[in-house]
């Protein structure tokens, strides 16, 4: 007995539909999750740092001094790639963070930096 062509034509389309739907899900899951981390992130941080977010009230100091405390308190040779200044990017963030890394070490550190006494 001969299968009827549209039925399995049909069953074709049908499985590629369903991969190409399980493809697609984990894509928009993908930007679903980031999306999120993205949202979120200052609260994530303080779970995260809390500890380290809190510093001294007071007059701020200008940022290149606080760069070059992170600097001079980290080994020799310490690159910074950012930093945040307090309530710049993290709401609640009383410190300022400064993000490098020592050479010949590709592992990205997080100094917390107190801007009023740097």
């Amino acid at each position: 007995m001969a299968r009827n062509p549209s039925k399995s034509s049909r069953h074709l389309i049908a499985l590629i539909h369903g991969w190409i739907g399980v493809v697609a899900s984990l894509f928009i899951f993908m930007i679903a999750a980031t999306g999120l981390v993205l949202a979120f992130l200052g609260e994530l941080f303080e779970l995260e740092y809390g500890d380290m977010l809190l510093a001294e009230d007071g007059q701020h100091r200008h940022f290149v001094e606080i760069v070059e405390a992170a600097e001079n308190n980290h080994p020799p040779g310490f690159q910074t790639l950012a930093a945040f200044m307090p309530d710049t990017r993290v709401e609640n963030l009383e410190t300022a963070l400064v993000y490098g890394f020592e050479p010949g070490n590709e592992e990205i550190m997080l100094v917390s930096v107190d801007p009023t006494n740097a």
